[in-house]
């Protein structure tokens, strides 16, 4: 019989200029995966917002609360050299996506990409190559990211952006990672709830800078 995923945090609720961020975490009794939800509104309007989110490369410029050192969509080919050699070291990974980026395809489309991700003590940094799969319709756009092959050992998840009736956009974020050991629960607490206020903040700093760079 599958037992069901113990509660960390039910919900942490925390005031920001956004609005409640609100986060909820568990981990998956018998192995070392985590999982979890964030939420909040942004302070800014559904068009803008989307249009940062789809801008990949950006990604590592986006907040220093942000655990994402580069992120890189790459070719079809490149992908697929990362995948069938995964011990390359992080440098290496660095250089190869730098020069051999790809499309984003974003929205509606899919695009190999390349991420860096500086994970906190004592966890090492890694690299993988993730599946971003975008949608958009009318209000509600899907940014889906699944794991393929790296250094990490697992990191999947989407970002769900809707607009709201006043303008704003509502965020969801799910995240889906594989630590690799049994990490101390208040550790992962510590981890998720310190981040996420911040990096929704500076997300919607960084949307409105980067379209008033496009007027």
């Amino acid at each position: 019989m599958m037992r069901a995923a113990i509660p960390l945090a039910v919900i942490w609720t925390v005031c920001t200029g956004l609005g409640p961020v609100e986060t909820v975490i568990t981990k998956i009794p018998g192995g070392t995966m985590v999982e979890g939800t964030s939420t909040t509104v942004m302070d800014i309007s559904f068009e803008r917002f989307a249009t940062m989110m789809c801008a990949y490369h950006l990604a590592g410029e986006i907040s220093d609360e942000d655990v994402i050192l580069l992120q890189l969509p790459v070719t079809d080919g490149a992908a697929s050299q990362l995948m069938a050699d995964t011990d390359r070291e992080l440098d290496e990974v660095d250089a190869f996506a730098r020069a051999n980026v790809g499309d984003a395809n974003c929205p509606g489309g899919q695009s190999y990409v390349v991420g860096i991700i500086d994970f906190p003590w004592p966890l090492r940094d890694a690299w993988q190559v993730s599946l971003f799969t975008s949608t958009l319709t009318e209000g509600t756009a899907l940014i889906d990211y699944q794991f393929q092959a790296g250094t990490a050992r697992e990191s999947s998840g989407h970002w769900q952006m809707t607009a709201t009736d006043d303008g704003r956009t509502a965020m969801k974020a799910y995240f889906r990672f594989d630590v690799g050991f049994r990490i101390p629960e208040f550790l992962i607490r510590w981890g998720v709830n310190r981040t996420f206020p911040d990096l929704f903040a500076d997300m919607e700093v960084f949307a409105e800078q980067l379209a008033a760079a496009n007027e």
